[in-house]
């Protein structure tokens, strides 16, 4: 009898040690899509955004890994390989209510909201049609190119736009080199880095040198739905790092210069409404966004 409860005891202890020493090794995996051609600065800030979150939280949560597909994807397509997370389980996209209700958001704005500020690539040939705007008005009456499934498109839908898209990210460029459109409004943490790499085959399309728009926009990171460990764990990185001024240095570490490029302060801005920004309560609070006198 005393045989047996021994043997019972060891098989016991023994699966126990098996499961300690399992979940002693287990660590969070994050799975990153393929990088963004054209996109070295902005994939680089993000690398090292996620990468310093899953640090400060080591002591907390243990180990990790970040693993990046080979493929990169557009939002739509984005969001569906998000549902299961087996390719994909942490993006960083613009914020929108579809992402919101479909994954785990970390509603802290990554960038502190310098996607709100855009300029407009236009083909040099249409510099004089910007000449006399003023007004949003005004400006309703030019047509902006965008992509189909780009978060800000339904805004310039809503405001009641001329808008001309396009399903391919690079097929937007062509168009605009092809006069299809007047204008591609892009973030000032975007464009500059965007016409560089494009040059050589839009030699036609320039930066508008007079106008710079303004719609408030966030960047969240989004979590796949079957991943809550890894969302609190991000959550709580992030807001140490928001805390300790880590996240603002970064930001300034990838995009101060471009920012001062821009030269926010000797063009006439347009603010556009963005009714599709639900979070307003994130609108009140100065340490998510930039303020006047950095731009």
């Amino acid at each position: 009898m005393n045989i047996v409860v021994t043997r019972t005891f060891l098989l016991i202890f023994s699966c126990l040690l098996t499961l300690c020493s399992s979940m002693a090794v287990a660590i969070d995996v994050v799975k990153l899509l393929g990088p963004q051609s054209g996109f070295d600065n902005k994939e680089a800030h993000k690398d090292a955004v996620i990468k310093r979150a899953l640090e400060i939280t080591i002591p907390e949560y243990g180990a990790y890994e970040i693993e990046k597909t080979s493929q990169s994807a557009v939002t739509g397509r984005a969001l569906k390989m998000m549902q299961d997370g087996e390719l994909v389980n942490l993006c960083i996209r613009i914020a929108n209510e579809e992402w919101n209700q479909k994954t785990i958001p970390i509603k802290l704005p990554l960038r502190f909201g310098v996607n709100s500020y855009r300029l407009l690539l236009t083909n040099k040939v249409d510099l004089p049609k910007f000449a006399n705007i003023q007004t949003l008005e005004d400006l309703k009456k030019l047509r902006v190119g965008l992509g189909r499934d780009w978060t800000i498109t339904n805004v310039f839908r809503v405001n009641g736009f001329q808008t001309v898209e396009s399903s391919n990210f690079e097929g937007t460029f062509s168009m605009l080199a092809h006069r299809r459109f007047d204008y591609i409004p892009r973030g000032i943490n975007e464009v500059f880095e965007e016409l560089s790499k494009r040059k050589d085959n839009l030699d036609t399309v320039v930066i508008e040198p007079t106008l710079a728009l303004e719609l408030k926009l966030a960047t969240y990171a989004y979590v796949a739905p079957n991943q809550p460990r890894l969302a609190k764990r991000l959550q709580s990185g992030l807001t140490m790092m928001l805390a300790n001024g880590e996240l603002r240095q970064l930001f300034n570490d990838y995009y101060l210069d471009e920012i001062k490029h821009a030269g926010m302060r000797n063009r006439k801005v347009i603010k556009i409404d963005n009714p599709l920004f639900v979070d307003s309560e994130l609108l009140d609070d100065p340490k998510f966004w930039l303020s006047p006198n950095e731009l």
